[in-house]
């Protein structure tokens, strides 16, 4: 499985340590950096979206990616993950 995540520039380090540790442990098989194709409200030329699309078709064909039912159910497993690591309760 292939996740993409976007991670803020201050915290890249921090991330970059935890991603390098859980391929220590043998959870990530391997990892790269790759540019974000654009900025929230900046456009997108043809060429770049075309791009992008092409790489998402890819994904899928090789098995990478998710129903919407399988991501409901990583978000709700996610969601009482953290709440029980913050301690927030159920309502919060």
């Amino acid at each position: 499985m292939v996740y993409q995540i976007e991670v803020k520039p201050d915290n890249n380090a921090d991330f970059l340590q935890i991603i390098q540790s859980l391929k220590n442990i043998g959870l990530v098989t391997a990892f790269e950096r790759k540019e974000s194709h654009v900025s929230e409200g900046s456009p997108m030329s043809e060429t770049e979206l075309m791009s992008l699309l092409r790489e998402r078709q890819a994904d899928m064909a090789a098995g990478n990616s998710m129903t919407q039912d399988e991501a409901i159910k990583f978000l709700k497993l996610w969601r009482q993950i953290n709440r029980k690591s913050t301690g927030l309760s159920k309502h919060s």
